[in-house]
């Protein structure tokens, strides 16, 4: 039976180990195919893929697209043949997004120094990502300097619901579903279980091509729901630890989910199909 996490990050963007580390650690987990998806870059996919042919991991190039939706930001997975395949026009947007993102966060430390006082200076963040900056780096420099945790970070001063809260796009999901197809890939949807102003069987109707069914910490009841909802419109079924880091109050760790036969073996199937 294969095992596969099909969503997780690296330092190349919010999460904190190399693509080389990652692999190392789903080497252990025995996992048999594992995709990192980076929020909004594929600057890590080369090396990544590179890592796990050597050590017999099946992957293809893949990332995390933001968009958003009545108000909430909505993660669409992107799933890809080739990094040659993936189309000229997307790879430029997601270059324009790392610029976008960059400029977000200085309006995010603007946002928190003033509605909080916070006292944060951008270049301390700056320091931590040479790549794509984003919020959980803020998170890391406001919990070293007032000694509580990323989770409080969130809940007090940056998460979506608070008022220094600024969207890393407002690009609509329809419209990115549309751009991951055109761009010549899969389009899922990550983490169902945490939206709270869409109805995620509301947003297959855009067009999707399938759900991140297997995702911690979902109960087995949502797992049954999405799971015969995939079933009945033969639409693929994913599953992912979204690992970030080695010490994580939110995320699972990589290679200890649930996603196995015969879900691993359709999604393959479709993606070499592309």
């Amino acid at each position: 039976m294969l095992r596969g996490d099909l969503h997780f990050h690296s330092f190349y963007s919010d999460g904190e180990l190399t693509p080389n580390e990652l692999v190392k650690r789903l080497k252990d987990k025995n996992i048999d195919i594992a995709c990192l998806t980076d929020h909004d870059t594929i600057l890590g996919s080369e090396e990544f893929i590179w890592a796990c042919e050597k050590e017999g991991i099946v992957s293809f190039p893949s990332l995390e697209l933001s968009t958003y939706r009545n108000d909430e930001p909505i993660h669409v997975l992107a799933y890809f043949k080739s990094l040659d395949s993936i189309s000229d026009e997307f790879k430029e947007y997601l270059n324009e997004m790392k610029t976008k993102r960059y400029e977000r966060m200085k309006k995010l430390v603007d946002n928190v120094n003033k509605i909080y006082d916070l006292g944060i200076d951008f270049k301390d963040v700056e320091k931590l990502q040479p790549n794509m900056l984003e919020r959980p780096h803020l998170a890391k420099i406001i919990s070293q300097k007032y000694n509580i945790t990323n989770k409080e970070v969130f809940d007090k001063y940056i998460g979506n619901d608070n008022v220094a809260f600024i969207p890393s796009t407002k690009l609509d999901t329809k419209e990115g579903i549309d751009m991951i197809h055109k761009a010549g890939g899969l389009a899922i949807l990550a983490h169902p279980y945490q939206y709270k102003k869409n109805i995620p069987l509301d947003l297959m109707e855009l067009g999707l091509d399938g759900i991140e069914v297997y995702y911690f910490p979902a109960s087995p009841k949502g797992y049954k729901l999405y799971k015969k909802y995939c079933e009945k419109h033969d639409l693929i079924i994913t599953g992912g630890s979204d690992f970030h880091r080695e010490i994580d109050e939110k995320h699972a760790y990589i290679g200890s989910g649930e996603y196995t036969s015969p879900f691993i073996e359709k999604f393959i199937e479709k993606v070499n199909s592309l």
